[in-house]
């Protein structure tokens, strides 16, 4: 049986992908070893989890350790294939390589040389990209999310011997059997959604501005999730005095978000185009919007105004324009059979964009 080692510096409870990743080797019959950094709060899983100790919270010191650490449990356990999820552990799995014969599948989720954390920081990207550049010639397949991404790295390095797209998919049995919405009446509230986490280039801001300009008075939004933005956001409600018309969510369990999300009228996902990385992402939460049936509105980066045209699904808008947003969400409001409309295609795409579908093509890569 063949051995596959999972491994990343982030605490595995915050990465759904990588998780499902690695119950899809499982499935398919592998014997997998997952790698992961130490936490105070770590869940139990049914895999094997070998967590590390950093030592420091961040900084150099902290990947430095890591991978000093890493590179010593690869070379102790010597796995046939080496699954790397993000750059920060290349060296790691490099060193590993020069000493086995290891397949490396490296899962590049975001396009690192495109980072705005690395293009802030000309020094920082400079060993980066060192690091993935001198990297390229032991990997043997990279995977990303998106067509676009993908092709942003065979450009980069046409030396890459495999390129792969499997998207942020969610499960298909985590979407509800049927999605009950009541006809909209004046004294029915119109929800909006936004769930994940409360990060720069996610629009938040300019939501929120463009929930002060929203005339349907029976529009509400939750925001659902946490993050480093949410003092600033909480603040902003309170300055624009959106008390009654604005709710803050916990974080709600993987295993619940679909069904909890199904209960909206509209999805939120505006991701902002200030960095290349950005520009061409694919977020897991449109596909989770997708799947439980919520029209989406969305940003006009290529990747979500894509999805959202082919699937016919929801509406497109400048995501750094309020008034636009605002516009946008009332003329969807007033809109019911567009809506209804819009309802009934994303519960057909999620029949198409669902991780069981997904996984397949992870399965074929794991094999070959």
């Amino acid at each position: 049986m063949k051995t596959i080692c999972f491994v990343t510096i982030d605490p595995i409870e915050q990465r759904r992908r990588f998780v499902q990743s690695v119950r899809t080797a499982v499935q398919a019959g592998f014997d997998v070893q997952v790698v992961s950094i130490a936490t105070e709060k770590e869940q139990t899983w049914e895999f094997p989890v070998t967590r590390l100790q950093a030592g420091f919270h961040r900084g150099p010191l902290k990947f430095l350790l890591f991978n000093f650490r890493l590179a010593k449990w690869l070379l102790r356990h010597r796995c046939e294939t080496i699954y790397a999820r993000g750059l920060w552990i290349l060296p790691a799995v490099r060193i590993a390589r020069l000493f086995t014969k290891a397949r490396v599948i490296y899962e590049a989720h975001e396009f690192f040389a495109g980072h705005e954390l690395l293009l802030r920081r000309p020094v920082r990207r400079t060993v980066w990209m060192g690091i993935e550049r001198l990297s390229i010639p032991i990997i043997d397949h990279l995977l990303t999310v998106s067509e676009p991404l993908a092709e942003l790295y065979r450009k980069r390095y046409p030396r890459l011997k495999q390129v792969s797209v499997i998207r942020n998919l969610p499960l298909r049995r985590s979407f509800p059997t049927f999605t009950s919405h009541s006809d909209s009446g004046s004294d029915t509230p119109f929800t909006l959604v936004f769930h994940g986490y409360f990060h720069k280039g996610r629009a938040l801001p300019q939501i929120l501005q463009a929930m002060a300009q929203v005339r349907t008075k029976t529009a509400r939004l939750m925001l659902v999730g946490g993050g480093p933005l949410e003092a600033e956001l909480r603040q902003l409600v309170t300055t624009l005095n959106l008390g009654k018309r604005v709710h803050f969510h916990d974080f709600i369990p993987h295993e619940q978000l679909v069904s909890f999300l199904s209960k909206a009228d509209l999805g939120l996902a505006l991701i902002q185009p200030d960095s290349p990385n950005r520009t061409y992402s694919l977020p897991n939460k449109f596909f989770e919007l997708v799947g439980a049936g919520v029209p989406v509105l969305a940003s006009t980066i290529p990747t979500l105004s894509a999805y959202v045209q082919k699937y016919d699904i929801g509406r497109c808008v400048n995501p750094d324009n309020p008034a636009e947003i605002a516009a946008a969400i009332d003329a969807i409001a007033e809109d019911a059979k567009q809506l209804s409309q819009w309802r009934a295609n994303c519960l057909a795409a999620a029949e198409e964009l669902n991780w069981e579908q997904e996984s397949e093509i992870l399965k074929e890569i794991l094999r070959a």
